[in-house]
């Protein structure tokens, strides 16, 4: 079972909806059933409650959570079930859905994540920018452990490349000896690389901690921005 939450980008996921032996449901409830549901967190993210507060800025809070809604209906728009919580506990939910759906536990457990056959490897890719000479590359080295997310940044910063425009990869095989023989190249750039990706992330999260407007507003707009980098 993987549970995802609104905030959760499509990429992270849609990949999973065609394998055959994956259901896909999305949890649905009304405003006021969340709003009920609504809780806050100190500096320490310790959760509390304040139903006082909470019911005072009601308006607000109801009017974020409809935007909410709407706002993430797209990265859900490929999965098909849809199942009301109608303001019921967790419980009566889980229930609801093993009868709806005919849930049964399985005795066969699944492997772990991380064991893959690529767990461990390396790889050594050598990479030209489209419309560019041939003679215009980086040769990058990682590992089997690392993500695409870790690969694309690696990849616009060293071509000092920015991510805030579409862009696509293709893969090739190419002559393992010539990749091999430029490998070093990885291992000297690598922190420099690494180090200018963490600068402009920096940069970024600055400029919208530095914004005109509300710190929720300021909270959330990072809070995105940082999920969206985090392609686990």
């Amino acid at each position: 079972m993987v549970a995802v939450t609104p905030m959760c980008y499509s990429i992270w996921f849609n990949k999973y909806l065609k394998r055959d032996d994956v259901l896909a449901i999305e949890l649905q409830d009304t405003p006021e059933s969340v709003f009920d549901r609504l809780v806050f967190s100190d500096e320490n993210d310790q959760e509390y409650r304040d139903d006082e507060y909470r019911d005072a800025h009601a308006s607000y809070y109801l009017k974020e959570i409809k935007k909410d809604i709407i706002f993430h209906k797209r990265p859900f728009s490929k999965i098909t079930n849809k199942y009301q919580m109608n303001h019921r506990a967790p419980e009566a939910v889980v229930k609801g859905l093993i009868e709806t759906y005919g849930l049964v536990k399985s005795e066969k457990a699944s492997p772990p994540a991380y064991d893959t056959p690529w767990n461990g490897r390396r790889y050594t890719l050598r990479v030209y920018p489209a419309g560019m000479s041939r003679s215009v590359y980086r040769v990058i080295e990682i590992s089997g452990n690392d993500t695409l997310n870790q690969l694309c940044g690696v990849i616009l910063d060293s071509y000092d490349f920015g991510d805030d425009w579409m862009f696509t990869i293709h893969v090739q095989k190419i002559d393992g000896a010539a990749a091999y023989k430029d490998a070093k190249v990885i291992r000297e750039k690598l922190p420099e690389w690494q180090e200018a990706y963490m600068e402009r992330l920096c940069r970024e999260y600055i400029e919208i901690l530095n914004r005109d407007e509300n710190a929720s507003d300021r909270f959330w707009t990072l809070e995105n921005a940082n999920f969206a980098k985090k392609l686990h």
